[in-house]
């Protein structure tokens, strides 16, 4: 679970005798999972040097965004590129917003 979850999101759930402790309010964190449609599909016609340039160039311009956005990036699963508010302390309204914008620009 140390993994997986936020610090701050671990030790309130760990702490609680609440059974829905992952429900309450005080727990918020979220998101982003940015999958490229048709990755597969686009590389198979490209050398793997050439489809490792493409991807390593997008997702520094993902870096950058979250950079800017002020978002966390998590991690990079293949082709997906995992980034993520409230890591440190409980997401409000405004870092989701902040996570929708990235989103967005990300497309």
């Amino acid at each position: 679970a140390q993994d997986l979850l936020p610090d701050h999101v671990l030790s309130q759930s760990m702490l609680s005798q609440n059974p829905n402790a992952f429900h309450s309010d005080q727990l918020l964190c979220g998101h982003l999972f940015a999958d490229l449609v048709g990755f597969t599909e686009l590389t198979s016609k490209m050398s793997s040097q050439e489809s490792f340039v493409m991807i390593s160039e997008l997702f520094r311009v993902f870096d950058s965004l979250c950079d800017a956005w002020n978002v966390s990036k998590v991690e990079t699963i293949g082709d997906c590129y995992w980034c993520a508010v409230g890591l440190q302390s409980n997401a409000t309204s405004a870092d989701m917003a902040r996570l929708v914008g990235i989103g967005l620009e990300m497309q």
